[in-house]
């Protein structure tokens, strides 16, 4: 045992370091709670406090989740475009990453059920999605291979995520539902495809690689990189 957590702690340090993921969970949850604070009516007064930091430890092991399942599902890819990486390499094996999920989504059930149990429903809808969508990219060709499609498929991940932190917020401050909150909602929306664009874009087209500018081209994808940004 102390072998697997030696392992996972090396994968954990190079496929998720808390520099990116601690500060990219604390920045979507401060940023998606001060918004909604800002532009929702009523006097519900929203502060830093242990639902808040609970909630960022929600999406921190949320995103961790992804990251563990994203290993086991771009296998393949990996072992022909990134066999450095921790899995193709033989460092860390399925069986553990799996050991890994258990303990993230106890962890996360931990971390809600004591503040709501449509918030525990909620996080528990969005690993389960997660998982689903290992099954549909092996069933569905046109997913796997397609990267519009499979962007299409894979964000809801992010808005039940971004809906969760929203959940927590209206659980902590007594805010009612109202329209005003999908502003903040989209601009998380736009900064994170702002993101992913950016991410898989180059200036060369790369065979087999998944990226947006092998489909559409350099300038299609930087244009879809600068606008999401410009519409945040």
């Amino acid at each position: 045992m102390s072998g697997t957590v030696r392992r996972l702690y090396a994968f954990f340090a190079e496929r998720a370091p808390a520099r990116v993921y601690v500060t990219y969970a604390v920045l979507w949850v401060l940023a998606l709670e001060g918004a909604l604070a800002l532009v929702e009516p009523g006097d519900a007064r929203w502060m830093l406090g242990v639902p808040t930091l609970a909630e960022i430890g929600t999406v921190w092991l949320a995103l961790l989740f992804i990251r563990v399942v994203d290993e086991q599902k771009d296998l393949g890819y990996d072992r022909e475009h990134n066999p450095g990486r921790p899995l193709p390499r033989g460092s860390i094996t399925v069986r553990e990453l799996r050991l890994a999920m258990a303990v993230i989504a106890a962890a996360g059930i931990a971390l809600t059920v004591w503040r709501s149990p449509l918030l525990t429903g909620w996080l528990l809808l969005d690993l389960a999605y997660i998982c689903f969508l290992v099954g549909l990219e092996r069933w569905s060709r046109s997913v796997r291979d397609g990267i519009f499609r499979n962007l299409a498929v894979s964000y809801p991940v992010q808005a039940l995520l971004s809906g969760h932190v929203w959940l927590s917020y209206r659980d902590a401050t007594g805010a009612g539902p109202h329209w005003s909150a999908a502003v903040p909602v989209l601009l998380c929306a736009c900064v994170f495809l702002h993101f992913e664009f950016a991410r898989k874009t180059s200036h060369r087209v790369t065979p087999g690689a998944t990226l947006y500018s092998n489909a559409i081209g350099t300038r299609g994808s930087v244009g879809l990189t600068v606008g999401c940004a410009l519409a945040a």
